[in-house]
């Protein structure tokens, strides 16, 4: 989610909820996960989550606790939301094949265009490998670091 505040007063001048994606199947992933995400947060089921992560970034901001939640109630009123789904792709380059990408965003009623944001990384077959090889590299520094800590506390036991 991206907050932005009014520059003066302490209220929500727009709420951006984010689904970015990084996936081989991108319509796919949209129609099935994205659309009923959004869906969900269009129609509230998910409130109590949305004031609750706005409220913990407005505090960031320095408002107080009580003045953080009552300008985050803000973004429960779909005029000052916006939806943005970010995908990767891989292969689909040209904008027509791009745009076919979002196909359904327009069933969230009752909001303009403009708060409805579709984004694309276009990359090529090795860029996703060498990633994927990045990942694999983080999650095993992540483990060896892990174990490395569990070891240190077992040590500081004794």
């Amino acid at each position: 989610m991206i907050v932005t505040l009014h520059a003066e007063k302490p209220e929500v001048v727009n709420a951006t909820i984010c689904e970015d994606k990084c996936t081989a199947m991108a319509r796919t992933l949209f129609r099935r996960d994205v659309l009923r995400a959004f869906g969900e947060h269009h129609a509230n089921k998910r409130g109590r989550d949305l004031v609750a992560n706005a409220a913990a970034l407005i505090r960031e901001s320095g408002l107080d606790g009580t003045r953080a939640t009552k300008a985050a109630a803000r973004v429960l009123d779909p005029k000052y939301r916006s939806y943005r789904a970010a995908l990767t792709t891989v292969g689909v380059d040209d904008a027509p094949a791009r745009a076919a990408l979002f196909k359904g965003y327009s069933k969230l009623d009752g909001i303009e265009q403009r708060q409805r944001i579709g984004v694309t990384f276009v990359i090529d077959s090795h860029v996703r490998r060498w990633f994927d090889g990045l990942a694999r590299h983080v999650i095993s520094a992540l483990d060896d670091f892990e174990q490395q800590f569990a070891a240190d506390d077992e040590d500081d036991d004794v």
